[in-house]
């Protein structure tokens, strides 16, 4: 009797085991994947530019204005949860420009600025996860073009601006490589002396250029994950 028992109890044991190993199934996997800043990314940017300019010591003055549109590659590196650190490059077409009459509208004197070129360094702070307040500093230099005219006579001269320039801003990742950005800059470049054919050499100075850039950024590698 015992072991009829027994062999009952087995039976009705056994299929309840088979079938609760049936109903069990692994938890699901959930991601626990979290935003990094580090990384290389490229893009492009635009700005509206105003500043001022001056020649002969500041005696003749001139206001400047217009536009710039270029790209930059850079590469950030998250170093906590809450700071990154990074290094970038830039290259942008400008036409910033101005002009002022002299000698009672006899003549007139001009100033332009095209092309500029930039490496810099700049520091994060983490708002949120996608969003970070940063600041720069770096070095920039520009083509300028200055020109005089009065009546029939003109005369002009390019001079290659240098200096230090810094600026604050936001950019935020709207998906895994996508980012917005935008900052005010300020650059204040040394004098620099114009060699006219006529006018022989005369100091220009681009007193200061501000920069309100807007841009986008796409962090590369992995770009389809």
């Amino acid at each position: 009797i015992v072991a009829l028992a027994l062999v009952f109890a087995t039976a009705t044991l056994v299929p309840a085991t088979a079938a609760d190993m049936q109903q069990y199934k692994a938890p699901t996997k959930v991601s626990t994947q979290v935003f990094n800043w580090t990384g290389f990314y490229g893009g492009i940017r635009g700005a509206g530019e105003f500043g001022d300019s001056s020649f002969a010591g500041g005696v003749v003055a001139t206001d400047l204005g217009g536009y710039s549109i270029g790209g930059q590659l850079g590469y950030n590196w998250q170093f906590s949860n809450s700071m990154f650190v990074g290094v970038e490059a830039g290259i942008d077409y400008a036409d910033i420009n101005g002009g002022v009459s002299i000698l009672n509208g006899l003549a007139r004197v001009g100033h332009n600025l095209d092309f500029m070129y930039d490496v810099n360094a700049r520091l994060g702070f983490l708002v949120t996860e996608r969003t970070a307040l940063f600041g720069r500093v770096g070095y920039r230099w520009g083509d300028a073009t200055a020109s005089v005219s009065l009546g029939g006579f003109s005369d002009s001269a390019s001079a290659t601006h240098k200096g230090i320039f810094w600026g604050v801003g936001i950019e935020h990742y709207m998906t895994q490589h996508v980012s917005l950005f935008a900052e005010f800059q300020q650059w204040r470049p040394e004098d620099q002396n114009y060699s006219f054919a006529t006018l022989g050499n005369q100091n220009g100075a681009i007193d200061s250029i501000n920069s309100v850039k807007v841009g986008l950024n796409v962090k590369l590698g992995n770009l389809w994950n």
